[in-house]
Protein backbone atom coordinates (compact mmCIF):
# COMPACT_ATOMS: atom_id res chain seq x y z
CA UNK A 1 0.00 0.00 0.00
CA UNK A 2 1.21 3.39 -1.13
CA UNK A 3 0.97 6.33 1.70
CA UNK A 4 -2.35 7.45 0.62
CA UNK A 5 -2.92 4.34 1.92
CA UNK A 6 -3.62 2.32 -1.13
CA UNK A 7 -6.78 0.35 -2.31
CA UNK A 8 -8.67 -2.84 -0.50
CA UNK A 9 -9.98 -5.23 -3.58
CA UNK A 10 -11.56 -8.44 -3.45
CA UNK A 11 -13.23 -9.83 -6.79
CA UNK A 12 -15.59 -12.71 -7.37
CA UNK A 13 -14.37 -13.79 -10.72
CA UNK A 14 -16.25 -16.74 -12.36
CA UNK A 15 -15.20 -19.42 -9.85
CA UNK A 16 -17.21 -17.29 -7.11
CA UNK A 17 -14.73 -16.41 -4.73
CA UNK A 18 -15.91 -13.13 -2.99
CA UNK A 19 -14.67 -9.79 -3.72
CA UNK A 20 -15.05 -6.49 -2.38
CA UNK A 21 -13.99 -3.23 -4.06
CA UNK A 22 -13.24 0.01 -1.59
CA UNK A 23 -10.94 2.47 -2.15
CA UNK A 24 -9.07 4.47 0.76
CA UNK A 25 -7.55 7.88 0.15
CA UNK A 26 -7.14 10.57 3.13
CA UNK A 27 -8.50 8.44 5.40
CA UNK A 28 -11.12 8.52 3.42
CA UNK A 29 -13.59 5.25 1.77
CA UNK A 30 -14.73 6.38 -1.45
CA UNK A 31 -16.24 4.87 -4.48
CA UNK A 32 -15.61 5.79 -7.50
CA UNK A 33 -17.52 7.96 -10.05
CA UNK A 34 -18.08 4.70 -11.95
CA UNK A 35 -19.16 2.86 -9.21
CA UNK A 36 -21.69 5.22 -8.00
CA UNK A 37 -23.35 5.39 -11.43
CA UNK A 38 -23.58 1.52 -11.48
CA UNK A 39 -24.98 1.53 -7.89
CA UNK A 40 -27.80 3.59 -8.14
CA UNK A 41 -28.44 3.52 -11.79
CA UNK A 42 -27.82 7.38 -12.42
CA UNK A 43 -26.22 9.49 -14.65
CA UNK A 44 -22.95 10.48 -14.31
CA UNK A 45 -24.22 14.13 -14.56
CA UNK A 46 -26.42 13.89 -12.18
CA UNK A 47 -24.03 11.96 -9.68
CA UNK A 48 -21.41 14.93 -10.10
CA UNK A 49 -24.44 17.64 -9.21
CA UNK A 50 -24.70 15.63 -6.31
CA UNK A 51 -21.09 15.02 -4.77
CA UNK A 52 -20.75 18.91 -6.13
CA UNK A 53 -23.95 19.68 -4.31
CA UNK A 54 -22.88 17.60 -0.85
CA UNK A 55 -19.24 19.14 -1.24
CA UNK A 56 -20.83 22.93 -1.62
CA UNK A 57 -22.92 22.10 1.66
CA UNK A 58 -19.82 20.39 3.41
CA UNK A 59 -22.17 17.37 3.99
CA UNK A 60 -19.63 15.19 1.35
CA UNK A 61 -17.47 13.73 4.07
CA UNK A 62 -20.16 12.82 6.38
CA UNK A 63 -21.32 10.11 4.59
CA UNK A 64 -17.76 8.62 4.48
CA UNK A 65 -15.92 7.69 8.01
CA UNK A 66 -12.30 8.67 8.41
CA UNK A 67 -9.96 6.06 9.91
CA UNK A 68 -8.66 6.09 13.19
CA UNK A 69 -6.20 3.27 12.71
CA UNK A 70 -4.54 0.26 10.50
CA UNK A 71 -7.36 -1.32 11.27
CA UNK A 72 -9.68 -1.29 8.23
CA UNK A 73 -7.46 -3.09 6.24
CA UNK A 74 -7.11 -6.03 8.08
CA UNK A 75 -11.09 -6.61 8.31
CA UNK A 76 -11.30 -7.81 4.21
CA UNK A 77 -8.42 -10.09 4.70
CA UNK A 78 -10.28 -11.72 8.18
CA UNK A 79 -13.33 -12.41 6.17
CA UNK A 80 -11.45 -14.50 3.55
CA UNK A 81 -8.94 -16.03 6.10
CA UNK A 82 -8.90 -20.04 4.79
CA UNK A 83 -7.44 -22.15 7.70
CA UNK A 84 -5.61 -25.52 6.07
CA UNK A 85 -7.03 -24.14 2.50
CA UNK A 86 -10.80 -24.02 3.31
CA UNK A 87 -12.20 -20.58 3.96
CA UNK A 88 -13.06 -19.98 7.58
CA UNK A 89 -16.22 -18.56 6.70
CA UNK A 90 -17.46 -20.15 3.74
CA UNK A 91 -20.40 -18.75 2.43
CA UNK A 92 -20.77 -14.76 1.33
CA UNK A 93 -23.57 -14.41 3.60
CA UNK A 94 -21.79 -15.48 6.38
CA UNK A 95 -18.56 -13.32 5.36
CA UNK A 96 -20.76 -10.08 5.24
CA UNK A 97 -22.01 -11.01 8.65
CA UNK A 98 -18.63 -10.72 9.92
CA UNK A 99 -17.46 -7.55 7.43
CA UNK A 100 -20.42 -5.86 9.53
CA UNK A 101 -19.39 -7.55 12.57
CA UNK A 102 -16.22 -6.47 12.83
CA UNK A 103 -16.25 -2.96 10.89
CA UNK A 104 -18.72 -2.25 13.84
CA UNK A 105 -16.94 -3.74 16.80
CA UNK A 106 -13.12 -3.36 15.40
CA UNK A 107 -13.97 0.67 15.36
CA UNK A 108 -11.10 1.48 12.60
CA UNK A 109 -12.88 5.08 11.82
CA UNK A 110 -13.41 8.00 14.58
CA UNK A 111 -16.84 8.23 13.62
CA UNK A 112 -19.08 6.54 11.39
CA UNK A 113 -18.52 2.76 12.17
CA UNK A 114 -22.00 1.60 12.39
CA UNK A 115 -22.90 3.62 9.21
CA UNK A 116 -19.40 2.51 6.91
CA UNK A 117 -20.34 -0.96 8.71
CA UNK A 118 -23.77 -1.28 7.19
CA UNK A 119 -22.80 0.35 3.68
CA UNK A 120 -19.68 -1.84 3.36
CA UNK A 121 -22.18 -4.86 4.18
CA UNK A 122 -24.93 -3.94 1.87
CA UNK A 123 -22.06 -3.10 -0.27
CA UNK A 124 -20.78 -6.84 -0.17
CA UNK A 125 -24.26 -8.05 -0.36
CA UNK A 126 -24.38 -6.46 -4.04
CA UNK A 127 -21.30 -7.54 -5.31
CA UNK A 128 -21.81 -11.32 -4.44
CA UNK A 129 -25.15 -11.15 -6.00
CA UNK A 130 -27.05 -11.70 -3.13
CA UNK A 131 -29.29 -8.28 -3.05
CA UNK A 132 -32.05 -10.06 -5.42
CA UNK A 133 -32.13 -12.47 -2.70
CA UNK A 134 -31.52 -10.30 0.33
CA UNK A 135 -34.28 -7.11 1.64
CA UNK A 136 -33.26 -5.21 4.25
CA UNK A 137 -35.01 -2.10 5.24
CA UNK A 138 -33.78 1.22 6.91
CA UNK A 139 -35.00 0.00 10.20
CA UNK A 140 -33.78 -3.28 10.34
CA UNK A 141 -30.46 -2.44 9.65
CA UNK A 142 -30.01 0.46 12.21
CA UNK A 143 -31.26 -2.16 14.96
CA UNK A 144 -29.06 -4.49 13.37
CA UNK A 145 -25.91 -2.22 13.80
CA UNK A 146 -26.82 -0.94 17.22
CA UNK A 147 -27.63 -4.68 18.50
CA UNK A 148 -24.20 -5.33 17.32
CA UNK A 149 -22.40 -2.08 18.99
CA UNK A 150 -23.96 -2.79 22.41
CA UNK A 151 -23.12 -6.53 22.40
CA UNK A 152 -20.73 -8.21 24.48
CA UNK A 153 -17.40 -9.42 22.82
CA UNK A 154 -18.21 -12.39 24.30
CA UNK A 155 -21.96 -12.30 22.18
CA UNK A 156 -19.87 -12.47 18.71
CA UNK A 157 -21.11 -16.36 17.73
CA UNK A 158 -25.01 -14.95 18.78
CA UNK A 159 -24.65 -11.66 16.79
CA UNK A 160 -23.62 -13.42 13.72
CA UNK A 161 -26.30 -15.98 13.83
CA UNK A 162 -28.05 -13.30 14.04
CA UNK A 163 -27.71 -11.49 11.08
CA UNK A 164 -27.13 -15.07 9.29
CA UNK A 165 -31.10 -15.96 10.48
CA UNK A 166 -32.03 -12.40 9.22
CA UNK A 167 -30.78 -12.81 5.75
CA UNK A 168 -31.96 -15.88 5.69
CA UNK A 169 -35.68 -15.01 6.51
CA UNK A 170 -34.74 -12.01 4.51
CA UNK A 171 -34.02 -13.98 1.08
CA UNK A 172 -36.92 -16.24 1.91
CA UNK A 173 -39.39 -13.26 1.50
CA UNK A 174 -38.50 -12.16 -1.70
Amino acid sequence: MGPDKGEIILYRPEDGQTRLDMHLRDETVWRTQAQMVARFQRTKQTISALQKELMDRGEAMDIFGNERNEGLPGIPGAIVETVDGQDLYPCAEEKAAHLLYFVIKDHPFTDGNKRVGSFLFLYFLQINGLPDEVRFDNKALVTLALLTVASDLKQKDLRIRLIMNLLADSGEGS
